[in-house]
């Protein structure tokens, strides 16, 4: 295929990409910058109030527990 042609096709198939409904969704940012400064002060607060409150929890269980055949698939 000649160079011609070659831009011709890219040409043909990015403006196929353009038409796709996904392309006409709006542009997201990503990375750091987008990120919602709020929502990252709320899951710092919650996460030390769950070590604050839930940190030492302490389950009360056997070395080993046992399954009656029954209940096994």
């Amino acid at each position: 295929m000649d160079k011609v042609k070659a831009v011709e096709r890219i040409k043909n198939i990015t403006g196929w990409i353009e038409n796709q409904p996904i392309s006409k969704l709006p542009y997201v940012e990503m990375g750091f910058n987008a990120l919602d400064v709020n929502l990252i002060e709320k899951l710092k607060v919650h996460n030390d109030y769950i070590l604050r409150n839930y940190g030492t929890v302490n389950l009360n269980v056997k070395k080993f527990e046992f399954i009656d055949l029954d209940y096994v698939y």
